[in-house]
């Protein structure tokens, strides 16, 4: 099953490590750093529009950051609709 996150962008629910709102991110000066540094070192995909959320998924040996300009609960939803476990567990 995939997870629509925007911009065209289809993730496999198997494929996503976390699902993270950017307020609590920047909340948080380690996880801002984290966030910084994986835009600096790693590929990402960004949306052009408010960034919300920022989702980490596994794509064979590469760890990938994605922005979303759609809220994190709103992803989170959508991954608890789809008969997964609760995230948030």
């Amino acid at each position: 099953m995939s997870i629509y996150i925007g911009e065209n962008i289809l993730l496999s629910k198997e494929d996503i490590i976390a699902i993270l709102d950017s307020d609590s991110i920047l909340q948080s000066n380690i996880s801002e750093k984290f966030i910084k540094k994986f835009k600096k070192d790693s590929i990402i995909k960004k949306d052009k529009k408010e960034v919300k959320t920022y989702i980490l998924s596994q794509d064979k040996d590469e760890v990938k950051l994605y922005e979303s300009s759609i809220s994190s609960t709103s992803i989170k939803k959508k991954f608890n609709m789809k008969g997964l476990k609760n995230i948030d567990e």
